[in-house]
């Protein structure tokens, strides 16, 4: 299986539980390791045939960014099922920080892995 990276996808939006969280967007740092087929482009050198990483990017960042999610967890599955809705795609990793959330640590999140279900 191959494999597709987007590192550091860093956007600010609304994400949080405690009312000082509503007030502002902030930054969410995303990373994503996306298994799938990537094998008919290799061969073919055609974006056609292949998971582009143009889309996931783009369809990732407008529903984070206008999201308003309570929860990081509840925020990262839906960014799995983004990823997952392209039929090319296998599983999909989804790590979510929230950069400097408490003084003494560099940032506090969540990692997720999510398969298309089997079918039988």
């Amino acid at each position: 299986m191959d494999l597709i990276r987007i590192t550091d996808l860093t956007l600010d939006c609304l994400i949080g539980v405690y009312p000082h969280e509503r007030e502002q967007r902030r930054p969410l740092v995303i990373n994503l390791e996306i298994q799938a087929n990537l094998q008919p482009g290799t061969r073919t050198d055609r974006v056609e045939d292949t998971l582009s990483y143009e889309e996931i990017h783009n369809e990732v960042r407008d529903l984070v960014l206008h999201s308003e999610y309570a929860l990081i967890e509840a925020l990262a599955e839906a960014v799995a099922d983004c990823c997952l809705h392209h039929p090319r795609v296998h599983s999909v990793r989804v790590r979510m920080d929230k950069p400097a959330i408490f003084s003494d640590v560099h940032s506090a999140g969540v990692e997720l892995l999510r398969g298309r279900p089997t079918q039988g």
